[in-house]
């Protein structure tokens, strides 16, 4: 998302209509947030899903497989490790709504700011955008602690 709002354009003397900076320069930043919003769709999301969805059927295939679950020690990890996946798979799917409602609340703050002169908009950030932002740290993070317990599972259970 971006972080920096441009400066606004007072309107014109004595009219309450915006400037025809303001104008232009809402547009191009409109037209920046609908595009941030695609290419967040497309990068950071599509790895984790692939990623999570890839390796929590890599581990559930290698548990019956390589390991008989009954003789492995340390299952709590294995379990922990398709809890975090799972997590990371559900928090990136959800984070797909909250983004767009984000990216929605600031072309709305975006208006008000440059079509409405309103510069209180300025400062403001959508709380759906502090959601979207826990969602994609809780995803990171639940994703790496599936890695860690898998590669500890594994490490104890085949090496």
């Amino acid at each position: 998302m971006v972080e920096n709002l441009p400066d606004s354009v007072p309107p014109d003397e004595g009219s309450d209509v915006p400037s025809s900076e303001s104008v232009r320069i809402h547009a191009e930043y409109t037209a920046e947030l609908i595009a941030a919003r695609e290419k967040a769709f497309e990068a950071f999301d599509r790895s984790v899903l692939t990623l999570s969805t890839a390796t929590l059927s890599l581990s559930v295939g290698f548990v019956s497989n390589l390991v008989p679950i009954e003789d492995a020690e340390l299952v709590w990890l294995l379990a922990g490790s398709w809890a975090g996946f799972a997590l990371a798979i559900l928090s990136t799917l959800v984070s797909f709504q909250t983004s767009r409602l984000a990216m929605d609340a600031q072309i709305d703050i975006a208006n008000r700011l440059y079509l409405e002169d309103d510069d209180a908009a300025a400062g403001q950030v959508p709380v759906w955008a502090r959601i979207t932002g826990c969602l994609n740290w809780t995803s990171a993070v639940s994703f790496g602690a599936g890695v860690v317990a898998t590669v500890v599972f594994v490490a104890v259970n085949v090496l």
